[in-house]
């Protein structure tokens, strides 16, 4: 099995977006200015609340330079709570805003992020957790989100 790390989102008003960006091995980027991937980069919704994930195809070598330089094709991945999204790591991806006058203003857009490494993330920005730790986050996670209708 490949490394993977994971995380839950930083909790957002919907009012919000994510910038668009690149998930990549944080160490290697600022210590070497290259650009590694992960193999395959997941969104879990949590909540059913908030803008979609846009995933363009656009890469980049250095994280300056996008190729294709303008997006030929994008794929939106709307927040249904239970959906789970993948798509190839080297992609740069961003969440829209939902409308500050629409039915998800003011609500909490959660989502669990998982990425699968080829080889693992180098420090300080991956590291395993103790058994002790893995046990806090699971019972902090809370039951699981119903199944979508």
């Amino acid at each position: 099995c490949p490394p993977m790390s994971a995380r839950f989102s930083k909790p957002m008003p919907t009012d919000d977006g994510t910038e668009f960006h690149y998930d990549k091995d944080e160490a290697v980027a600022s210590d070497q200015m290259r650009m590694v991937f992960p193999l395959v980069s997941t969104v879990s919704y949590l909540t059913s609340v908030g803008g979609p994930t846009v995933i363009l195809n656009m890469t980049s070598v250095d994280g300056t330079h996008h190729v294709p330089p303008i997006a030929a094709v994008g794929h939106f991945s709307y927040p249904v709570g239970g959906r789970h999204t993948m798509f190839d790591g080297r992609m740069l991806h961003g969440v829209l805003p939902a409308p500050t006058d629409g039915p998800d203003s003011g609500h909490t857009r959660i989502t669990l992020l998982v990425n699968w490494w080829t080889n693992t993330p180098h420090a300080p920005n991956c590291r395993a957790l103790t058994p002790a730790e893995a046990s806090r986050f699971v019972a902090a996670s809370g039951p699981p989100p119903p199944p979508p209708p």
